[in-house]
């Protein structure tokens, strides 16, 4: 240590490496042998301090040093290389984001074609005669619908995969909430021959945020209204199951039972929709999952015993009130 030799910290070996310098810069001699100058000479010290930055050093110190001020030093050094970590994760997170984000609309536009073929085949069909206008009024607008639920789950969906959204839990009535999303498409399971019914085990109550929860409930209801098979049943039951509140809804066709645990993620490709879902009703599962999530839930889909589908939400409870148990059931 008695010797006045430089410490380069280099940052190319984690988290700080602390190397000997040579002394001085070598200069080639007439014989070979280095031209070592004067350690005291403040021009070739400040060659020294260029030329260990230039070998990619983070930080340049000469002997004889402090050790508290060596410590620092290197303390600096394993925070830059910590932050450096740091940022190297957070961007491959973002190019993950962004490649997803560009798979999706790429997945989008092909869905939202589909609905504008239709529309712009049908249109130019009024008042010839060849079809019906009221079926062709009927088609347009069927397939416009689509195109418009499509486009808000977009939407929605970027939202809440770039953190947009915020939510406020509160206690909820369930059981409301679940009335009011049967009520809302019993006149659509109507016009389809579907009967629908909903049933709730007493005064159901759940720690979630209101708007949020009406937005689920009205996207799992009115996905299996939708696609339920003309003149079929579909039954949302609503119960307790521990410390949970279990939303179950049956009714709809068996699907693929591979595509069943990813049925409530986005596909990345149009070619990987097997579970017979078109992409809008897809991407409002999606939506659907992530609200849940961010209301401490779960939401899955499974086979049941007949292979139909069954799909189950699961909410957390507030804690338990005296005269919860004895209030009168709001849904029936």
């Amino acid at each position: 240590l008695g010797a006045k030799k430089p410490l380069a910290l280099r940052g190319k070996r984690p988290p700080v490496a602390i190397e000997h310098a040579h002394p001085e810069p070598l200069r080639p001699g007439g014989d070979g042998a280095p031209d070592l100058p004067h350690p005291h000479d403040p021009k070739d010290r400040a060659v020294d301090v260029v030329e260990g930055f230039e070998a990619t050093a983070d930080d340049y110190v000469t002997k004889p040093f402090r050790v508290a001020e060596l410590v620092a030093r290197v303390q600096a050094g394993a925070r830059l290389k910590r932050s450096q970590d740091e940022l190297r994760e957070t961007n491959a997170r973002l190019r993950e984001v962004l490649e997803h984000r560009a798979e999706l609309l790429g997945v989008a536009a092909h869905e939202i074609r589909n609905p504008i073929n239709v529309i712009t085949t049908y249109l130019p069909l009024l008042g010839k005669g060849l079809v019906d206008d009221a079926t062709i009024q009927s088609v347009c607008l069927r397939r416009a619908r689509n195109l418009v639920s499509l486009v808000d789950n977009l939407l929605d969906f970027t939202k809440i995969d770039a953190g947009l959204i915020r939510l406020s839990l509160v206690e909820v009535n369930f059981s409301l909430a679940a009335r009011e999303a049967c009520e809302l498409y019993r006149p659509v399971a109507q016009e389809r021959g579907i009967a629908l019914e909903c049933r709730c085990a007493g005064d159901l109550a759940a720690v979630a945020d209101h708007d949020r929860l009406v937005e689920v409930l009205n996207t799992l209801l009115g996905n299996c209204v939708r696609l339920a098979a003309p003149g079929g049943r579909v039954m949302a039951e609503a119960g307790r199951d521990g410390a949970k509140i279990l939303f179950r809804i049956t009714g709809l066709a068996g699907r693929n039972p591979a595509a069943l645990s990813t049925l409530f993620e986005v596909p990345q490709n149009p070619k990987e929709i097997s579970s017979g879902f078109d992409m809008s009703a897809l991407l409002g599962f999606a939506i659907v999952r992530k609200l849940t999530e961010l209301m401490a839930g779960t939401v899955l889909a499974r086979q049941g015993p007949d292979s139909g589908l069954i799909l189950e939400l699961r909410l957390p409870t507030p804690p338990a009130s005296p005269d919860r148990a004895a209030r009168p059931p709001t849904c029936s």
